[in-house]
C-alpha cells in the first residue's frame, strides 16, 4: 500500500482487482448486479451464478409487470 500527503491530509491508495458483474437491456440500459473484490484471476463460479440469478430475476419481473 502507497501513503500520500496532500496538504496535511495522508492518502492510502491500495492495489486491488476488482470485479462488476453487469449485462445489458436492449441495448438502451447497462444493470450492474453486484461487485467483487478479485483475489486471483479466475472468477468464482459462484459469483457467475449469482449474477445470472440476478439476470434472469430482472427479466422475469419485466416480462410479468
Amino acid at each position: 500500500m502507497e501513503a500520500m500527503t496532500f496538504g496535511n491530509t495522508e492518502y492510502s491508495l491500495a492495489r486491488i482487482s476488482i470485479g462488476f458483474f453487469v449485462f445489458f437491456d436492449m441495448g438502451t440500459m447497462i444493470l450492474l448486479t453486484h461487485g467483487i473484490v478479485k483475489k486471483s484471476q479466475k472468477t468464482p463460479k459462484k459469483e457467475i451464478k449469482i449474477a445470472e440469478t440476478y439476470k434472469n430475476d430482472y427479466f422475469r419481473r419485466k416480462q410479468n409487470g
